[in-house]
């Protein structure tokens, strides 16, 4: 018996199965294509597969929450909001607007988007429209790894450079991110626009001596002995190397294993 249809492609049939196993449970996906045309296709129980193994530590290094209080486990913003249905999200914590920011070390043709900037982990928040003094402007002769950094930095794009949401917090990169590169962000929060970083519309010198104070997310070389930056990556999505899934017909299972026994869904 068929299941209804999973994947529109473009020759030649293939199929994913993804095996995902986090301590004791177990999680099984599968998902075929039919490439060459436009129409859909069925899978079944017996669909052509190819066998991979996700440990727990494959997670993607392309998604970072923007503070650690979306990252905090007691408040579950993240898990109250794709954990539930409706999903719940609180005001306060909402995004309003946001600028991300990723270091460069090359010539880029658009000045207009280039910023010298001195980026912290624990920035302080200003009130709407406020500037901040200029002992964050100054440069950063000694930066503390993990805490601070300085640089040239570019502003990215919302849509093109990546994808942001403004009730969990979390940003998600559409290219891998490598080890060197910084990522910094400033964006207002809850209904009181609380600000955390400065915004590229407040008019500053854009000289290096007056640099663009922004809150850092990804310090470069980001490791676990950097406590608070390590807990902004997010660490529970997981790439499964098929495209273009369908909601529709689409099963996902988790299963719970004891050593010794088969794999349950109870």
């Amino acid at each position: 018996m068929q299941t209804p249809s999973l994947i529109g492609g473009a020759e030649a049939l293939f199929g994913v199965k993804a095996l995902f196993q986090m301590g004791p449970f177990k999680l099984t996906a599968l998902a075929s294509q039919k490439k060459g045309e436009t129409k859909e296709v069925a899978v079944s129980g017996g669909s052509t597969s190819q066998e991979y193994t996700v440990r727990a530590y494959d997670y993607s290094e392309n998604h970072y929450f923007i503070d650690k209080i979306y990252a905090d486990r007691t408040l579950n913003i993240f898990e109250n909001f794709y954990g539930n249905i409706p999903p719940q999200s609180n005001p306060e914590y909402n995004v309003n607007e946001i600028e991300v920011w990723k270091s460069i070390n090359q010539v880029v043709a658009d000045q207009s988007k280039i910023r010298f900037a001195n980026c912290f982990i624990d920035l302080p928040p200003i009130s709407p429209g406020g500037v901040y003094a200029d002992s964050f402007r100054i440069p950063i002769e000694n930066p503390v790894a993990g805490r601070e950094e300085t640089g040239k930095f570019l502003l990215l794009q919302d849509g093109t450079d990546y994808t942001f949401n403004q009730k969990t917090g979390h940003i998600s990169f559409k290219t891998s991110l490598n080890p060197q590169d910084i990522i910094a962000v400033a964006f207002k929060q809850g209904p009181n626009n609380f600000t955390y970083g400065q915004f590229l519309n407040i008019v500053i010198p854009t000289d290096s001596l007056n640099r663009l104070p922004l809150k850092l997310v990804k310090p470069r070389n980001l490791q676990p002995s950097y406590t608070e930056a390590w807990s902004l990556l997010l660490k529970n999505i997981y790439p499964t190397g098929a495209r273009n899934v369908k909601e529709e017909g689409f099963e996902f299972k988790i299963k719970y294993e004891v050593v010794g026994q088969e794999p349950s869904e109870e």
